[in-house]
């Protein structure tokens, strides 16, 4: 079995911030996508206002994980086919974004957000950078 190779992101990136808001989770939730030169999502970052909160922690450590998983090459489509609307409260939620009206939980927001972002350039044979 070949061993999985990490692409890193190069020295010099583009970074995508976009920030929301979902229903009842008055939090500022920042999702920041760091991308390779070809506009494949290399990293995430997402962050809600309340510094030091579980929630905040949690998030960091599921967005480290999300970036290893699209630096081995995983594509964006198996993992927002796994994430997107999970089970998790609040049961469903209004979000200010018109193109995604009705989400469950912040996950879901993030990986319906990144296919409709990068969906149709995420596809790789395994070289996320390719």
């Amino acid at each position: 079995m070949p061993e999985a190779q990490r692409t890193p992101l190069p020295g010099k990136q583009l970074a995508h911030t976009h920030c929301f808001n979902i229903g009842v989770i008055a939090e500022y939730i920042t999702l920041t996508v760091v991308t390779y030169p070809n506009d494949k999502p290399g990293s995430v970052f997402i962050t809600i206002n309340k510094n030091g909160s579980i929630v905040n922690g949690l998030l960091a450590y599921f967005s480290e994980a999300v970036t290893l998983l699209l630096q081995y090459g995983v594509p964006l489509s198996v993992l927002a086919s796994e994430f997107k609307r999970v089970q998790l409260g609040p049961r469903c939620s209004t979000s200010e974004n018109p193109a995604l009206p009705v989400v469950k939980p912040i996950i879901d927001y993030v990986f319906q957000w990144l296919e409709t972002r990068f969906g149709d350039t995420s596809e790789s044979d395994g070289d996320p950078a390719a």
